[in-house]
């Protein structure tokens, strides 16, 4: 009798790992296969003369996100959070002002239990913008 309650709990543990460790790699594969163009919508440029200023619109880039994660994590976890930290164009310092051209995101999802998953991406306005 023991050996069954023993084969019974490990069936069950063996099917919660494997359950938990497939939402884990569905929540990757939703942030990696993030739509690039999700970002570059976001990205403004102006021109004042010979001056050309390239930068992210914050709100609509935080839209942008918000919209597809609630679209693409949903399925998968029933709460997750994000954050969104803008940075200097060196990846490394806080942006202060509006016109940041590069931005951090955070994300953390709860997958099981006390179990979450969590990931962080940087994305920079690169040099095909210039």
């Amino acid at each position: 009798m023991i050996n069954i309650f023993i084969a019974l709990m490990f069936a069950i543990f063996s099917f919660q790992i494997f359950f938990s460790c497939s939402r884990a790699t569905s929540i990757n594969r939703t942030l990696v296969n993030l739509p690039i163009e999700l970002i570059k919508n976001a990205v403004v440029i102006s021109e004042y003369g010979d001056n050309k200023t390239i930068y992210f619109n914050q709100e609509v880039l935080i839209s942008n996100l918000d919209s597809y994660f609630e679209t693409n994590l949903r399925k998968y976890t029933s709460s997750y959070t994000t954050n969104y930290l803008f940075l200097e164009p060196n990846g490394l310092s806080v942006c202060l002002e509006d016109k940041c051209q590069a931005v951090k995101v955070e994300v953390n999802a709860h997958i099981v239990f006390s179990f979450s998953y969590s990931k962080s991406m940087i994305y920079k306005i690169g040099e095909s913008y210039g």
